[in-house]
């Protein structure tokens, strides 16, 4: 993934 939502996608990851 690459772009404005690679963080996001992390943070979701991370939180579930």
């Amino acid at each position: 993934i690459s772009g404005p939502y690679a963080a996001l996608m992390s943070y979701l990851a991370e939180v579930h």
